[in-house]
């Protein structure tokens, strides 16, 4: 039996909190807008600058009353302070609240050199002059988020003000907070580590009256980036026209470059774990965001290029040609090294990435430099990947580190239908698909090229089809269907996951194959209604609010959905893509990392109106934002060759997400832009002269 009992380490609870990014910059707070409590804090590249800032009114805390995302790097929190009325009582209902508080927060923007800008505007609604003190309490512990996200604190660092600028020093960086309003007095606590600015405020009725208080570093480490989000538009129903804009501001609102040179761009995971490089995250994005922007693309290559492994150490996972898992700074990397290797994907994602990016038009000069590159991770597939030599790509469970290194890599995530674990060394299925694609695609690239051994790699997916075909692929009741993972001695981890759906479109899978997991994700088993489970509901490890065993997540979804459309299984992807995009009213707009598998309507374990939040899941992320575009560019069928002079459309019918109109669709020469009818129809409003267009 198993006893509840209180656990000393819980994961932050994030659904509830307010996050404002600007990469590497974040800012977590309660709806009030206040930082004080558990992860909150202003972090920037991994450090908690702010771990407290809290305002009173009066000696009053005020009440929240709306917490709204301008952008994703402007917020405005709206209080009131209750107790602040007429001695009487006489004006309003039950002493109604006399002084308003609003609070904007800007983090990066306009200038990345801001820092973080608070500004504070206080209104009387009093019919007679109102005096109170507002407070403002600032403290930092100065811990890195991996820290952070443990649980773990660390003694506040006491500031020192001078000139009536306050002065926090950290391990690498120091923190200064000016006052644009000289506060009335200025009072640190040495023992606890805190300063209180307080100012004195005079309000007549009906005025308001306002400060500005900046945070910001000494240079010391990263600020943050202000992308600019390119410039397409998708018009169509509200929700999806919603959706579309604020999801395309948050992935930008992620992006980061290389502080050597600004044109390497890349995506970071999420906020505010995760705002940082990697690899596999940062590439599904990039892949995702193609049809808006190459560069973004190329700059991902280089970046994860840079890392590419080129020895054996058996901490970190490196391995020659492997692309890196996860980049730290040295001085905040706390759970891991500063370059862990420890994925079994990264390395075929890379390949599949540079090939599409050829495809989606790339100038030969830029992707020339990137071959050695591709030579060196062609290699590490053929000389490195498979751990116990049965032809498959697998990884060993590192004590260390991750014990599963696939894009599911929560320590109970394989397992068989019986839910039992599958252990020793592991073949994901997604991974040997992943592996499929990218050599099919290192083989074009090498022709195009002009490189040897396009035919080597040929051969490659064609042999790992043949052993994927022969060890993946069982039955049960409902029919057949591949395996999550083989383990040693060719052991089926056979339970039923959206894993599967990855497999799609990477051709290790025919279309009779692709029609029996067509059918498999669009049961209800899988389809929850807001989105592809991650593990079918009859499994015994089925739960709806754990990390990766019948949660939802948009990205993998958005994989499936665009496999699905490339087999004609258009009824199955139009379910899976109307489910995420219903579940993204429920959010703000702002799809997060994950949310609950719990079914949208009917089924044994319950039902929901509405998708039900991961409390700890990120928002934004990095992939689950660009999932959105995924799933538009999947509503129209695009297929992109430009080397080969093509351009296919080839919508489901009937539309997948509804009647839209596209624009900023970027091809070499210009934009494409397309109107599809609710019946699935296409019409091409701008296309650049010199694409074929195949419709």
């Amino acid at each position: 039996m198993l006893d509840l009992v209180s656990s000393a380490r819980r994961q932050p609870r994030l659904s509830d909190l307010v996050t404002v990014v600007n990469a590497p910059a974040s800012v977590v707070s309660d709806p009030l807008g206040d930082l004080g409590d558990g992860i909150e804090g202003y972090y920037l590249d991994d450090r908690r600058l702010l771990s407290t800032m809290a305002v009173t009114v009066g000696e009053l805390r005020p009440e929240p009353v709306a917490a709204t995302l301008v952008t994703p790097c402007v917020a405005e929190f709206v209080s009131v302070v209750p107790g602040i009325a007429f001695a009487d009582g006489g004006f309003g209902l039950d002493g109604d609240p006399q002084i308003g508080l609003t609070r904007r927060r800007t983090l990066g923007a306009p200038d990345p050199a801001a820092g973080l800008v608070e500004t504070f505007v206080l209104r009387s609604s009093a019919r007679e002059p109102v005096t109170a003190a507002l407070r403002l309490t600032m403290a930092t512990d100065g811990v890195s988020v991996t820290a952070a996200r443990a649980g773990k604190t660390a003694p506040l660092v006491p500031p020192v003000v001078v000139h009536g600028t306050a002065h926090w020093r950290l391990v690498d960086v120091e923190v200064t907070a000016t006052f644009a309003v000289p506060p009335d007095e200025i009072v640190v606590d040495a023992i606890r580590g805190t300063l209180t600015a307080e100012w004195s405020v005079n309000l007549a009725p009906g005025a308001t009256w306002s400060t500005q208080t900046s945070v910001n570093t000494d240079g010391g480490i990263a600020r943050a980036s202000s992308a600019r989000p390119p410039a397409a538009t998708v018009s169509g129903s509200d929700l999806v026209e919603r959706l579309f804009a604020r999801s395309v501001a948050d992935v930008y609102a992620l992006v980061r470059h290389h502080p050597g040179n600004p044109a390497d761009r890349y995506v970071c995971a999420g906020a505010p774990w995760y705002l940082t490089l990697f690899g596999r995250d940062s590439i599904w994005a990039a892949r995702m965001l193609l049809p808006l922007d190459l560069d973004l693309a190329l700059g991902t290559l280089r970046m994860l290029a840079r890392y590419q492994g080129t020895r054996h150490n058996r901490s970190t996972g490196e391995q020659p040609g492997k692309i890196l898992h996860e980049l730290r700074r040295e001085k905040a990397a706390d759970l891991l090294p500063p370059r862990y290797y420890g994925t079994a994907d990264a390395t075929s994602l890379w390949i599949s990435l540079l090939v599409e990016t050829w495809r989606w038009g790339a100038d030969p000069d830029d992707l020339e430099p990137l071959l050695p590159h591709l030579d060196a991770a062609l290699r590490w597939l053929a000389e490195h990947a498979d751990a116990n030599g049965d032809g498959f790509i697998e990884y060993l469970p590192d004590p260390a580190g991750l014990a599963h290194q696939g894009w599911k890599d929560s320590p109970d995530s394989v397992h068989d239908a019986g839910g039992h674990d599958v252990g020793g060394a592991l073949a994901l299925a997604e991974v040997q698909g992943y592996a499929h694609q990218a050599a099919l695609g290192a083989a074009d690239l090498l022709d195009a090229f002009g490189k040897p051994g396009g035919s080597q790699w040929r051969q490659y997916a064609r042999e790992l089809q043949d052993r994927f075909r022969a060890s993946f692929w069982g039955s049960d009741p409902t029919g057949p269907y591949p395996a999550l993972a083989i383990g040693d001695g060719g052991r089926r981890a056979d339970a039923v996951g959206s894993n599967m759906g990855h497999l799609l479109g990477t051709g290790i899978v025919d279309a009779r194959e692709a029609a029996q997991i067509a059918a498999r994700l669009g049961a209800h088993e899988l389809d929850s209604g807001f989105g592809l489970r991650t593990l079918s509901s009859a499994s015994p490890r089925f739960n709806p609010i754990s990390y990766h065993n019948g949660s939802v997540w948009p990205h993998d979804t958005a994989i499936a959905v665009a496999g699905l459309v490339a087999h004609g299984q258009y009824d199955v992807a139009r379910g899976l893509a109307r489910g995420v995009v219903n579940a993204g009213a429920a959010f703000d707009y702002r799809l997060p990392e994950l949310w609950s598998g719990v079914a949208a309507a009917g089924g044994i374990h319950g039902s929901s109106p509405r998708p039900l939040p991961y409390l700890t899941a990120c928002a934004p992320q990095g992939w689950a934002a660009a999932a959105v575009v995924s799933l538009v560019i999947s509503s129209l069928g695009l297929r992109v060759d430009i080397p080969a002079g093509t351009v296919t459309l080839c919508p489901p019918r009937p539309a997948l997400l509804g009647p839209l109109h596209i624009t900023g669709i970027r091809l070499p020469g210009g934009c494409l832009d397309v109107q599809i009818d609710e019946d699935g129809t296409a019409k091409i409003l701008r296309a650049p002269t010199d694409i074929r267009l195949v419709m």
